[in-house]
């Protein structure tokens, strides 16, 4: 048994026997949150071609990025619907998610709008929020899923939520600097320490951030991996979900 497997086994009760209704209620989590584990990483790819230098440089494959983004954050949503069926706050989590997937992608169709970028942001702040709230819904309902079968693996979601939004309350600010930055800069009147460590925050924000993402898929994969192993490995062909993955696998042993 590798170090993975025995975190595993310790944060899920893998020896308990559970009635038919719970297995089908497990196959059913795993299934959907297999689901939602690779279509969140997949929407990855065609986001990349939404950068404004692909539509200055390529248009087509701009167009088709945002049309792939649009889809993969619709099914997202969908996702955290059917998922609704096993916990409350997905609902919640789903309609927001819809909500926030449509206002991200109108606002990145913007993109080729000649437009202020001080007018850009505030047009972009209650997607924001709603997207936010998205997060806040998704990650609770993570860990009220886990809340009886992985004690340890609940609190970690909902940590996890917490750092997010300190995260997240760092980039407004940034952002909102950013507008006034020519006020910002008069300021801080050529403070080169206070410069250096405003100059440092814009570096280092977004890389937590992305930091906290990839969190948040290991922390999905651990969850999947936990509702499968209370499922008969005759079940699990049947149900579908996430089949196992070394990188994922050495990757959640860290």
């Amino acid at each position: 048994m590798n170090e993975f497997d025995q975190m595993m086994q310790n944060e899920g009760p893998d020896q308990m026997v559970y009635t038919d209704g719970e297995r089908q209620r497990f196959a059913y989590i795993g299934k959907w949150l297999g689901r939602l584990f690779w279509l969140m990483i997949m929407s990855n790819i065609p986001a990349l071609a939404t950068h404004k230098w692909v539509l200055q440089n390529i248009p087509p494959l701009y167009w088709m990025g945002q049309a792939l983004t649009l889809v993969s954050l619709m099914g997202i949503g969908v996702i955290l619907l059917m998922l609704s069926r096993e916990e409350k706050r997905y609902r919640a989590a789903g309609i927001c998610q819809l909500i926030a997937g449509a206002a991200s992608w109108a606002l990145n169709i913007l993109e080729g709008v000649e437009m202020n970028e001080d007018w850009r942001l505030l047009i972009s702040l209650p997607g924001i929020v709603v997207a936010l709230i998205a997060l806040y819904q998704r990650l609770m309902a993570h860990a009220d899923l886990l809340r009886d079968l992985a004690p340890t693996l609940c609190c970690k979601w909902r940590k996890l939520w917490t750092w997010n939004l300190v995260t997240c309350v760092c980039e407004i600010i940034l952002a909102m600097l950013s507008v006034f930055s020519a006020i910002v800069l008069i300021a801080l009147d050529g403070n080169l320490v206070w410069t250096l460590l405003l100059f440092i925050a814009l570096l280092i924000v977004p890389i937590v951030s992305t930091a906290f993402t990839i969190v948040e898929y290991v922390y999905l994969y651990r969850s999947v991996k936990l509702f499968r192993q209370a499922v008969p490995k005759s079940e699990r062909s049947r149900s579908g979900g996430l089949r196992k993955s070394s990188f994922f696998t050495r990757l959640c042993s860290v």
